[in-house]
């Protein structure tokens, strides 16, 4: 598909050369399964992805759209290994998925980690997305775990892939340092319990209060559909089922925020 290589001295130009229409794929799932890259544009994700040393297979830089921020970014990815094309404004923003694109993209290697290789420790605190089907919600989600210092993020079910560009643009560069797990309902219930991990699940109404938690080792914090929430068989299995207490009139919180509050007094259960 694309070979390493230095900087690509052509300006691209037509929005129907070769290495356009490739960026341009990754918009879709089509692309990104047959060519295991994803999409990710802008300053703050590339500078994130370079920090994490994330496997990059090709980059693509427009001088004429470059913001000051993603010009330090640009000069660092023409000094990568991977080649790095050179477009003009028209050609880039044919392959863009950004309103107002800075200049700078990546086609970034796809990377999963698998559920067997996580090794919870007594105080650590994972993420699971049930059947979450908002790309913003889950990249939110992303950037939420990773900040509060979670282990990984377990997608369960039929999720929102990881690496639709919504979903990319919403963790803020989150994604290239958390650990991500694709994995059924069933291998995922079957591994938190034959490795003593609690299930702490939410709800809207109904549970303990999250600061009521008494987890003392390491558990994961499970998050049900925006529609729909947990099923309830998952409900009558979980070690704890925690709700927000709402002081408000709106019925219910983002999925994001909710997760976020039930992480954070997790940890504080954990680290007493």
């Amino acid at each position: 598909m694309v070979g390493r290589c230095a900087v690509v001295g052509v300006l691209i130009d037509s929005p129907q050369n070769r290495q356009v229409k490739f960026f341009r794929s990754l918009q879709g799932a089509k692309g990104r399964r047959e060519t295991g890259c994803f999409l990710a544009e802008g300053a703050r994700l590339i500078a994130e992805a370079l920090v994490a040393g994330w496997p990059i297979e090709a980059a693509a830089v427009c001088e004429e759209l470059l913001t000051p921020a993603a010009a330090e970014v640009a000069a660092a990815l023409r000094e990568g290994p991977w080649p790095c094309h050179e477009l003009t404004a028209r050609a880039f923003r044919a392959m863009t998925a950004e309103q107002s694109p800075q200049g700078i993209a990546i086609a970034a290697r796809q990377r999963l980690v698998d559920l067997a290789d996580l090794r919870p420790r007594s105080r650590d605190v994972l993420v699971a997305a049930w059947q979450l089907r908002d790309p913003g919600n889950l990249g939110t989600l992303i950037r939420t775990a990773e900040f509060l210092g979670c282990l990984a993020l377990v997608a369960v079910g039929d999720c929102v892939v990881f690496f639709e560009p919504k979903t990319v643009r919403a963790t803020a560069g989150a994604i290239f340092h958390l650990p991500l797990v694709e994995v059924s309902a069933e291998v995922f219930l079957s591994w938190a319990q034959n490795n003593g991990i609690a299930i702490v699940a939410t709800a809207a109404q109904g549970g303990e209060a999250p600061e009521k938690l008494s987890s003392k080792g390491p558990c994961v914090v499970l998050i049900g559909s925006e529609a729909h929430g947990l099923p309830e068989s998952v409900l009558d299995i979980a070690d704890a089922t925690v709700s927000i207490p709402r002081s408000g009139k709106v019925e219910s919180l983002n999925a994001a925020v909710a997760a976020g509050l039930c992480i954070y007094w997790a940890r504080q259960q954990l680290n007493r």
